[in-house]
């Protein structure tokens, strides 16, 4: 089922994208998980290279419901460990998506 269509950018990162879904359907960005080919979009990441090529991509949502808690220091324990785990995986994205510099490392380092 179809919950909207959005126009994106190339240029735009995931979050930006969850923006404006948020914005048609409700759903609160941090409730939701966008999917494509089987793989979890992370935020920090820009629309072209997940997409790379495709002219018209569909993306699955799913929603993650946050469960309201009295004991919000765990929930923000939580949270600050799951944004260190997404930042560490966008930064080692990014590190891969660098060109090489042809340094080496010297012998027996």
């Amino acid at each position: 089922e179809v919950k909207c269509l959005v126009a994106a950018e190339p240029d735009w990162e995931v979050k930006q994208l969850k923006e404006v879904i948020s914005q048609e359907t409700g759903i609160a960005v941090p409730e939701q998980k966008l999917i494509f080919d089987s793989k979890v979009l992370i935020n920090g990441i820009a629309l072209a290279r997940v997409f790379s090529d495709e002219a018209s991509p569909s993306v699955t949502l799913a929603r993650v419901e946050r469960e309201s808690s009295k004991d919000t220091s765990a929930t923000t324990v939580q949270s600050m460990f799951r944004g260190r785990k997404a930042r560490k995986a966008a930064e080692a994205v990014r590190k891969a998506e660098l060109p090489e510099t042809g340094a080496a490392a010297a012998p027996g380092t």
